[in-house]
């Protein structure tokens, strides 16, 4: 299972998803798919990961601001929020 690291930039999918979505020719159907595939599930961890609390780390701290920037680039990475 994911943990909250892996949501920092460079250590996952989210990059490669924007990638093959936005940038790439689209002659390869596989990777866009894993990369979409990890990006939402990266999501819904962080999601199960803060149900029920209004911030991160309980109090608003700068892990929430460091979050706050893929959750903003939710719809170019292709995942719904749920919202």
């Amino acid at each position: 299972m994911a943990d909250l690291a892996s949501q920092q930039p460079g250590t996952d999918g989210r990059a490669k998803n924007y990638h093959f979505h936005h940038q790439a020719p689209q002659a390869d159907t596989c990777s866009p798919a894993r990369y979409l595939n990890q990006t939402q599930t990266l999501f819904e961890v962080l999601e199960q990961a803060i149900a029920g609390l209004p911030f991160i780390c309980v109090d608003f701290s700068i892990a929430d601001m460091a979050i706050y920037t893929s959750l903003r680039l939710h719809k170019l990475l292709h995942v719904s929020l749920g919202v």
